[in-house]
């Protein structure tokens, strides 16, 4: 059997080299010089440190003193018109650093910032604060004299009645008010003597003024005295209003006569226009009961509710309900309204109407009732302006009087057009009556009565467009048009003019309303006459018209 043999090591422990440094060793007083030389360079170094820090701080305080600043002057600024000192208080409260801690979070403001945001707001505060004092200060001192000022002319008042009892209890309030410490405290002593000399002028000067719309023929006999009380100015002034109180009260006195005259007439045409309406719907169910007696138009006209030319026209309509009267007389108001410049000349023509027997005579009951409808709706401005011209078209289309002579369209039946334009006009006007506006009423004449008389106008006849022009197209293009993209585009052209500033809203909306009119006539030319006369210019509103016609 093998043996293992173990043998001993014949290794040793290695004994450690230790290095030689005393060669490279430096002198201990060159260490010592090196040594505070680090210590200085650490020094320098923090000293640069904390002057980037205190630039630092500086700068943080400043952004946050700009945010502060705002809210400062807008503090101020709330209070500086205030007459209460104790706002004072209340300006200090809310400017406290205590209330910009958000501000002071929002830029994580250190110790050091925080103080000299202090400093500054402090500062800032007593310059604002002393400022503001002044201004209550002064507020208040303007607020107090304005309030004595207000009370003390209140007694003036009463010192200048003519009645004696108000006038001394004025007196002593007077004697009250400066003896009131509360009051002339706020007064230096020669202050006082001149505001109440002044205020007992003002009394007296009140007395003679009043007197003068009081008695204006005692103030002109007594020119003297009173220049020796108020002085010439004063005195030469309160003359001038005696007489213009004199003149003033003859005048009145006319216009009261005048005015009531007037309101008595009101009061006639009112109840005249009511009995009228009631006899010409004598056939309405509504009227039933309601159609006056001949012994109630009797009393009415016996008590002078309605005068005679009235109670003559009621009597003739009662026995004889035929709505129409003489064509002349219709056609001359007619012209007076659509001549008519005003609602006083609207009113003259209403008055004329309804109280005189020339007019009341000669017309019929639907002629009256329709143009007093008329007659009211025109003291619309805008309407009576559409009246006109849909009335001018019906006389270019129908005829007029020029001079006292009845000019047509070439018509040698001068007594026909003469009816023709009458009969044309009425139904304009009761349309008018109905509710309906110029336009529509108008339209509803041009489709119905004007088609069949073969008078129809073209769509440039009724046009009021002013923004563009509405041509008529070429004959060339007749043949290819599309009559609905040709007024979408006159719509365009019309919107584009509002939208470059060339026209306002109203303008716009007025010709937009104008091309509806036109567009809708233009359907009806166009359903009874040949394809596309629709677009046809003067010239060709007389031309034949075909279609349900049969013409």
């Amino acid at each position: 059997m093998a043996k293992l043999k173990i043998y001993q090591s014949q290794l040793g422990v290695k004994s450690p080299t230790v290095p030689q440094v005393g060669a490279a060793a430096l002198p201990f007083s060159l260490a010592t010089q090196t040594g505070v030389g680090f210590s200085k360079l650490g020094k320098a170094l923090e000293d640069i440190r904390d002057k980037r820090q205190e630039t630092q701080d500086r700068n943080d305080a400043i952004k946050i003193e700009r945010e502060i600043d705002l809210d400062i002057a807008e503090k101020f600024n709330s209070y500086q018109r205030s007459s209460n000192i104790a706002d004072v208080t209340t300006f200090y409260n809310t400017t406290d650093i205590n209330n910009y801690q958000s501000n002071f979070n929002s830029h994580k403001a250190n110790k050091r910032v925080k103080e000299l945001v202090g400093n500054y707001l402090f500062t800032e505060q007593k310059d604002f604060g002393q400022k503001l004092i002044g201004k209550i200060t002064l507020n208040h001192h303007k607020e107090t004299r304005a309030t004595h000022e207000e009370e003390l002319n209140k007694i003036t008042f009463r010192m200048a009645s003519s009645d004696k009892y108000t006038s001394g209890m004025g007196y002593r309030e007077l004697e009250s008010w400066f003896k009131n410490t509360t009051n002339t405290e706020k007064y230096e002593p020669k202050e006082l003597t001149q505001l109440k000399k002044e205020k007992e002028l003002q009394a007296e000067k009140y007395f003679w003024m009043f007197g003068a719309k009081n008695n204006p023929d005692f103030t002109i006999k007594n020119h003297d005295l009173i220049e020796e009380k108020i002085g010439k100015k004063e005195a030469e002034a309160a003359v001038e209003i005696a007489k213009q109180k004199i003149s003033s009260d003859a005048d009145f006195s006319i216009k009261k006569e005048k005015f009531d005259e007037r309101f008595k007439q009101d009061e006639k045409i009112a109840t005249f226009t009511e009995l009228l309406l009631r006899i010409k719907n004598d056939d309405d169910p509504e009227f039933l009961g309601k159609v006056p007696t001949l012994d109630l138009l009797n009393d009415l006209w016996k008590a002078n509710k309605i005068n005679s030319a009235q109670y003559d026209a009621l009597l003739k309509f009662y026995d004889n309900s035929e709505d129409y009267g003489n064509e002349e007389v219709l056609r001359l108001i007619n012209s007076q309204i659509f001549i008519a410049e005003s609602v006083e000349d609207l009113d003259r023509i209403h008055r004329t109407l309804n109280l005189t027997p020339e007019y009341l005579m000669e017309l019929g009951v639907k002629d009256i009732t329709t143009m007093n409808s008329v007659i009211a709706k025109a003291k619309d401005r805008q309407i009576f302006q559409d009246m006109k011209h849909y009335k001018n078209i019906l006389d270019d289309i129908l005829g007029k009087l020029d001079n006292g002579i009845f000019v047509g369209l070439g018509s040698s039946n001068v007594s026909s057009d003469k009816k023709l334009r009458t009969k044309a006009e009425r139904l304009y006007n009761e349309y008018i009556e109905d509710g309906l506006s110029p336009e529509e009423s108008f339209m509803r004449v041009s489709k119905g009565y004007l088609l069949q008389q073969n008078r129809m106008p073209t769509i440039y006849d009724v046009s009021q467009i002013t923004s563009i022009q509405t041509l008529e197209p070429s004959a060339d293009e007749k043949k290819t048009i599309n009559p609905e993209e040709k007024f979408n585009n006159w719509r365009k052209k019309v919107a584009l003019k509002y939208k470059d500033g060339t026209i306002n809203i109203a303008e716009m909306k007025r010709d937009l309303d104008s091309l509806d009119v036109m567009e809708d006539l233009f359907k009806i030319r166009q359903t009874y006459q040949k394809v596309n006369k629709g677009f046809d210019a003067w010239g060709s509103s007389n031309a034949t018209i075909e279609g349900d016609t049969g013409k």
